[in-house]
């Protein structure tokens, strides 16, 4: 029996975990194997103290192609259950990122298409190269846009922006994702994983307790009414105070502030 080589490379430093998709030839298109490495490894982020901040990026010219529709023509192709099976893994995988307590970035380095464009809106924040674009082309394949893009990417960019996006298959490049509200920061190729890394180092300075509650709250904005917001800030701040942190933050800004 062989063993199918998993194309993921993990690197773990000063708290900081980044994985970097690593099919560079296949522009990082994701197979089954794929797939559940990345599920593994979030789960071995959110499960480890040590580790503050998950990136993931690729390597060569793109973030991700998407998956890797060789496996589809495979001899006996892909049944319903497999679909099922399939569509509903990857859903999990997605609910698990975007329910972290840590912070999370998606450095995107080139193309991110289909589900890499899916898996980047699962990220707090998106760092795009210049050189990258956006493209959901599944409808141009038959396919279908999944892992709760009709949930977040509306939240990101409207509901005019993503109907055009999904319809017209219309690729956006860093620059209109960036005035779209896709990506936060857009940055030369060159200077990406340093600006990665200089955005997860601040992000390594704040509070974790402040960074949960406001992780939590920001996943609540759409959908609860102001009066649960208003009463989760009172309960978060309470928690906060108890904990000793809002007095030793309001003091320390003190300090620096003269």
């Amino acid at each position: 029996m062989t063993t199918e080589k998993v194309n993921i490379l993990t690197t773990k430093q000063d708290g900081i975990m980044t994985v970097t998709l690593n099919r560079p030839e296949k522009l990082n298109a994701m197979r089954k194997v794929e797939f559940t490495r990345l599920a593994e490894l979030i789960e071995d982020f959110r499960d480890s103290p040590e580790m503050k901040i998950f990136v993931l990026t690729g390597k060569g010219r793109a973030f991700c192609a998407g998956e890797d529709l060789n496996e589809l023509l495979e001899p006996g192709g892909i049944g319903l259950e497999e679909v099922n099976e399939s569509v509903r893994s990857l859903q999990a995988m997605t609910e698990l990122l975007v329910g972290l307590d840590k912070p999370t970035i998606a450095a995107i380095n080139g193309p991110a298409v289909g589900f890499g464009l899916e898996i980047s809106a699962a990220f707090d924040i998106r760092i795009a190269s210049a050189d990258a674009y956006f493209w959901f082309s599944e409808i141009t394949r038959g396919l279908l846009p999944t892992n709760a893009s009709f949930f977040l990417i509306p939240r990101l960019i409207g509901l005019g922006n993503t109907t055009k996006m999904m319809l017209a298959a219309e690729k956006i490049p860093a620059d209109q994702a960036l005035a779209m509200g896709l990506v936060s920061t857009v940055t030369t190729p060159e200077d990406l994983q340093r600006v990665t890394l200089s955005t997860a180092q601040m992000m390594m300075q704040n509070s974790e307790t402040s960074t949960r509650l406001i992780k939590n709250l920001l996943r609540n904005a759409f959908e609860l009414p102001m009066s649960e917001i208003l009463e989760m800030e009172v309960q978060g701040t309470l928690e906060l105070a108890a904990g000793g942190e809002f007095v030793a933050g309001a003091q320390a800004f003190l300090c620096e502030r003269g």
